[in-house]
């Protein structure tokens, strides 16, 4: 019994199909047809190059894109320039108002000593040499002749 069941089944069955194939049907193109492509393709063409041209920024856009980004900066920049010198002279003039209000000595006074002592100066106090004239330059100064504009040889 289970032969014949196993033959009914497969005669049952139908037939699986094959999977349809598409076969490629190539004629050649008219004149038409290649006339009608080449324009398109032609038309195509000088839209991407329009669309090339616009989309590219002119060098004068470039300019004044340039310097419409710039201006924050030099802003920014500038600003804190002047709140730097702006601080550095408060600080000038609140840290040390003792040296402005008294007026400088423009010559020091000499100081007085009892005989027998010795008072040490600092350096910055006293005379220096190219200060005072000396005897000897001023004489070889006068001896030489010539115009008076050329300073003494030593």
């Amino acid at each position: 019994m289970s032969q014949q069941s196993d033959e009914r089944a497969l005669e049952s069955a139908p037939p699986t199909p094959e999977p349809a194939r598409i076969l490629p049907f190539e004629r050649p193109l008219s004149d038409l047809q290649r006339a009608i492509q080449w324009r398109a393709q032609a038309a195509n063409d000088r839209d991407r190059e329009i669309d090339r041209e616009i989309k590219k920024p002119k060098p004068l856009k470039w300019l004044i894109i340039f310097l419409l980004a710039m201006l924050p900066v030099v802003a920014i920049f500038g600003a804190l320039d002047a709140f730097l010198r702006i601080y550095y002279k408060m600080t000038d003039m609140y840290l040390s108002p003792a040296a402005e209000t008294q007026p400088a000595p423009s010559q020091p006074e000499p100081l007085v000593s009892p005989p027998g002592t010795v008072l040490l100066q600092p350096y910055e106090t006293m005379p220096s040499d190219s200060d005072r004239p000396n005897a000897d330059q001023a004489g070889a100064a006068a001896d030489q002749p010539g115009d008076g504009a050329r300073p003494p040889q030593r």
